[in-house]
C-alpha cells in the first residue's frame, strides 16, 4: 500500500484594477473568492462608490483619472505583495496608472489595453521600466477582457 500526499494549491492574490468597471459592473469593489483565487478589485462602476457620474466625456475622464490616482496610492503597499496585477490601461487617465504602478515587479504585472494612445503607452511603460511586462490586446473600455480574467483564472 502507497502513501499518497494531497497537493493543495495555494490560493494566488491577484488585483484587477480599471478607472471603467470589470465586466458588466455588478462587482464589488475590494476582496472576492473566486475559483480558487483572491482577487483585489478596484474599479468604477455602478456597485462603486468611486463611480464617476454625468458631465461631459472629457470630465468623466478626469474623474476617473484623478479617482483611481488616489485609489492605487492608497492600495500600492497592497499591491506590491499580490501575486499578479491586471491593469486596464485606456485612452485617458491610464498614463496615470502606469506610472503609479512602477514599483510593482514587471513580472507581476499585465497591461490590458485598448489601440488607442498606444505608441504613448508603450513609451510609458518602457519608462517606467516594464518592458518585459506582459501586454493583453482589449477592446476599448476593457469591460469584457477583465471580466473574462475574473471568470476565468
Amino acid at each position: 500500500m502507497t502513501n499518497k500526499t494531497k497537493t493543495t494549491r495555494k490560493a494566488k492574490k491577484i488585483g484587477i484594477i480599471t478607472y471603467n468597471c470589470i465586466g458588466n459592473g455588478s462587482y464589488d469593489n475590494g476582496w472576492m473568492n473566486k475559483n480558487g483565487n483572491k482577487y483585489m478589485l478596484i474599479q468604477n462602476g455602478h456597485k462603486s462608490k468611486w463611480a464617476a457620474y454625468g458631465g461631459s466625456d472629457d470630465r468623466r475622464e478626469s474623474i476617473r483619472a484623478g479617482t483611481i490616482e488616489s485609489l492605487l496610492e492608497e492600495n500600492i503597499g497592497t499591491l506590491k505583495r499580490l501575486d499578479h496585477v491586471y491593469l486596464y490601461v485606456g485612452s485617458n487617465g491610464g498614463e496615470v496608472s502606469i506610472k503609479m504602478t512602477k514599483e510593482i515587479p514587471s513580472e507581476k504585472l499585465t497591461y490590458v489595453m485598448c489601440h488607442c494612445n498606444s505608441e504613448l503607452k508603450h513609451e510609458l511603460i518602457n519608462r517606467y521600466g516594464h518592458i518585459n511586462s506582459e501586454i493583453m490586446d482589449c477592446s476599448c473600455g476593457g469591460h469584457y477582457a477583465l471580466g473574462r480574467i475574473l471568470e476565468k483564472r
